[in-house]
C-alpha cells in the first residue's frame, strides 16, 4: 500500500508545526496539533465588522462561518429592511426592492397590473421549421429556444435535427439472435441481463414455451404420475397431494362410490357400538358418545314412548306434578283481566315496558282455592 502524501502546516492556535494529509488539508480550514489547542481556539474571541453599520464586535470563531453578522437587532432588521434600486420590466418605472426578491427573481414589476400585463404581451416570432409569422407569449420567448407553428412542424424539426436510432448519442442496444427464429434483433442491455431468452416477437416466444417449457419440460415442474381407481387413465397430481387424490375427476370418484358404497361398517370412519334396544330388544349400533352418556337405548321413538310409559310416572305419581292445569277461570275474568291492565297502565310489573302481549297471573294458583 502506498503512503498518503502529507504535507506540513502551523497550528492555528499556539503555532506548532504539524503534518497532516492533503486529504484532510482540502476538507477543513483550521488545523490543530491537540485537542487542548481547538478547545482554546474555541473560546478565544475575535474581532469582526458589522456588516451594516462597520462596528467592530467579539465573536467566537466558530460564528464566523455565517456570511452576515450584527451588533444587534436594529442592524440585523435594517439590513433586512434595505432595498437595492430597479426598474419595471413593462414600464421602465424606477422602483425598489429588496435582495431576497432580486435573488429570487430575474423579472420584477412595479404592481400587479404590469405583470399582468407583460404575461399577456405578444410578441412576432417565426417558425423554426417553415418560417411562417406568428405571434407568441413574451414569457414563452425566453423560455423556449425553438418556436414552431404546428406539432407536425415539431415533429419534421425534430427528424432533420436531432439524430435518432444509432446515429444518437443516447443509442445503448446489443445485437443478438431471436432463440426461436435465429432473426437478428436488438435490445437494451438491462433485457439483455435479466433475461436469459429473446424473442423477436411474441409468437416466437409462446411457440418456444410450447417445446420447452410445457409438462415435464417446464423448471417448476412439481408433480406425480398416477393412474385413476376408477377409469385407468394416467393423471398428474401435486407432490403435496398425491397422498390423498386418488382419481382423475369427480365423475370417476361418484362412480366408483356407487360400485363400492362405504356405508355402515365399510366406512373409515365407522365409530359405533353394537346394543340391544330396552323395549323390544331388536340390535341396534349407537355412537360411543350415546352408549356413554345415557342409560337406556331405543331403536326409534315409539319404543321410548312405550317404554316411558311404563317405566316413567305420569300425573299425579311424577315428581314435577303441580295440580294439572285450569282451563276455565269463570264467566268475569274477560273483565277483570282489563281493569288489571288498566291499572298498570298496560305495562309490565317485572320489566317496566310498555305494550306487547302483557299475561295476567294470580298471585295465588287457582288451583289452590278450587
Amino acid at each position: 500500500m502506498e503512503k498518503t502524501k502529507q504535507t506540513s502546516i502551523k497550528c492555528d492556535f499556539c503555532g506548532k508545526e504539524i503534518e497532516v494529509n492533503n486529504f484532510r488539508q482540502k476538507r477543513s480550514e483550521h488545523h490543530f496539533c491537540n485537542l487542548n489547542c481547538y478547545v482554546n481556539w474555541r473560546k478565544k474571541k475575535i474581532s469582526v465588522p458589522c456588516s451594516y453599520c462597520g462596528k467592530n464586535i467579539e465573536i467566537f470563531p466558530l460564528r464566523k462561518r455565517s456570511n452576515n453578522l450584527y451588533c444587534s437587532r436594529n442592524c440585523y432588521y435594517k439590513a433586512k429592511r434595505k432595498k437595492i434600486p430597479s426598474t419595471c420590466e413593462y414600464c421602465g418605472k424606477n422602483i425598489e426592492i429588496t435582495p431576497s426578491k432580486k435573488k429570487a427573481n430575474n423579472h420584477h414589476f412595479c404592481s400587479r397590473k404590469c405583470h399582468g400585463k407583460w404575461q399577456r404581451k405578444r410578441i412576432a416570432v417565426y417558425c423554426d421549421f417553415c418560417g411562417k409569422e406568428m405571434m407568441v407569449l413574451h414569457p414563452r420567448r425566453k423560455e423556449r429556444k425553438h418556436l414552431f407553428c404546428s406539432v407536425p412542424c415539431y415533429v419534421k424539426w425534430q427528424r432533420k435535427n436531432i439524430p435518432t436510432g444509432v446515429n444518437s448519442d443516447r443509442w445503448n442496444r446489443i445485437e443478438i439472435r431471436c432463440d426461436f427464429c435465429n432473426k437478428k434483433i436488438k435490445i437494451v442491455p438491462y433485457r439483455y441481463k435479466s433475461s436469459k431468452n429473446h424473442f423477436c416477437s411474441t409468437k416466437c416466444h409462446s411457440e418456444w414455451q410450447k417445446q420447452n417449457s410445457l409438462g415435464d419440460k417446464n423448471p417448476r415442474w412439481n408433480s406425480e404420475k398416477k393412474i385413476c381407481k376408477s377409469c385407468g387413465k394416467d393423471f398428474f397430481v401435486m407432490r403435496s397431494k398425491s397422498k390423498k387424490r386418488f382419481f382423475c375427476c369427480e365423475i370417476c370418484f361418484f362412480d366408483w362410490l356407487r360400485k363400492n358404497p362405504r356405508t355402515g361398517k365399510k366406512n373409515p370412519r365407522w365409530n359405533s357400538i353394537e346394543t340391544n334396544c330396552d323395549f323390544c330388544g331388536e340390535k341396534i349400533y349407537v355412537t360411543s358418545y350415546r352408549f356413554k352418556t345415557f342409560k337406556n337405548h331405543f331403536c326409534n321413538k315409539s319404543c321410548f314412548d312405550k317404554w316411558s310409559r311404563i317405566n316413567k310416572p305420569r300425573g299425579r305419581s311424577s315428581p314435577v306434578w303441580k295440580g294439572g292445569s285450569v282451563p276455565f277461570y269463570g264467566t268475569c275474568w274477560a273483565s277483570q283481566k282489563r281493569k288489571i291492565l288498566e291499572r298498570a297502565k298496560y305495562a309490565s310489573e317485572i320489566s317496566g315496558n310498555n305494550g306487547g302481549l302483557l299475561d295476567v297471573h294470580h298471585i295465588i294458583p287457582m288451583r289452590n282455592f278450587i
